[in-house]
């Protein structure tokens, strides 16, 4: 089954800037594909316009067989909420909550009592290693523990597509390493999708499938 399919995407600012050039991409459910992309290569762009937070100059998205290119705010966050987990750079913790909070506010937007979503909010972040740190403030955490809080947000609700935007891309490599030895695991256990960004191989060469984004178009292989 196709997850996502993005046709002839294009994204361009006036005067006369294009960032991004009839970008094609198909994911199949249970695969894990990276783009990898330099700075300024528009690789958070196109996650913007995948996910619905930003409509593209031209071209469509679809996602679990629907077009979702234009969807109306409401529409668009409501089906984000249920079908797909966002994991950005920068996770944006509420400041005042706590850390097993912030994991579980998705859960309880979606109408799940507050007992139950912190329940489930702390079952994973001890999973994840985090029972110590897991009622600290974001501010709190080490860039490590944020990482882990962040992939515990952007999965518990069980969403069949995950857009991960260079989250560990302010780790260490060994702290890198400790992610993902966890990562895939919760993937495959929920039987989520997923496409992340990367800027350098080392991240690239974690999922199955890797396409480069180069001069605005999208292209097999990590090439840069």
């Amino acid at each position: 089954m196709e997850i996502l399919r993005a046709e002839k995407i294009v994204q361009w600012f006036p005067p006369n800037r294009r960032i991004l050039e009839e970008v094609d991409l198909v994911v199949q459910a249970g695969e894990s594909v990276s783009v990898l992309g330099g700075p300024g290569s528009g690789k958070t762009l196109l996650m913007e316009i995948l996910s619905g937070f930003r409509t593209p100059s031209a071209g469509r998205v679809y996602v679990l067989e629907k077009e979702r290119t234009g969807a109306d705010r409401g529409a668009g966050e409501a089906f984000r909420r249920k079908h797909l987990g966002i994991l950005p750079r920068n996770p944006g913790f509420l400041p005042l909550l706590t850390l097993e909070e912030n994991v579980a506010l998705p859960l309880i937007l979606k109408g799940m009592p507050g007992v139950k979503a912190r329940k489930l909010a702390k079952e994973r972040l001890e999973l994840l290693g985090l029972r110590s740190v897991r009622g600290r403030l974001s501010g709190q955490l080490t860039a490590l523990e944020s990482s882990f809080g962040n992939m515990a947000r952007g999965t518990l609700h069980g969403p069949e597509l995950v857009l991960a935007d260079e989250f560990t891309a302010d780790l260490t490599e060994a702290e890198e390493d400790k992610v993902w030895d966890l990562f895939p695991a919760i993937l495959r256990q929920g039987n989520m999708t997923l496409i992340q960004t990367a800027g350098c191989r080392r991240t690239a060469g974690r999922t199955l499938r890797s396409l480069t984004l180069y001069n605005g178009k999208l292209e097999q292989g990590d090439s840069i």
